[in-house]
């Protein structure tokens, strides 16, 4: 995987160890974020978190000891699986019910 940092913006891309492909971009302002891509670091109620975009989905890791177990969301079944404790209410240039993440939980 290739990681480009950029004044206003990160890219993402390359190939997981499965063969498939991946990539997003973080933009520094949130707002201009895509929005699978800003779901990837996001907690989810399972207690896996966002890890990359995939295709039209959104993968979604949980690892405990050893064992890894991935998920793939699409955008609708992510936003509804968010965990709520570690996200707050943002508004999207395409959305206004986008809910961002936060390494700190907000109270929502």
């Amino acid at each position: 995987s290739t990681v480009t940092v950029m004044h206003d913006m990160i890219k993402v891309d390359g190939l997981l160890s499965n063969g498939d492909v991946h990539k997003y971009v973080l933009q520094s302002d949130w707002k201009e974020d895509e929005d699978l891509a800003a779901l990837v670091g996001c907690r989810f109620q399972d207690g896996s978190w966002g890890q990359t975009v995939v295709g039209e989905k959104l993968q979604t890791c949980f690892g405990k000891g050893f064992k890894r177990q991935l998920r793939f969301l699409d955008l609708t079944d992510a936003r509804d699986f968010l965990d709520p404790a570690f996200c707050r209410k943002a508004k999207s240039a395409k959305t206004d019910h986008l809910q961002h993440c936060s390494a700190n939980p907000v109270k929502v």
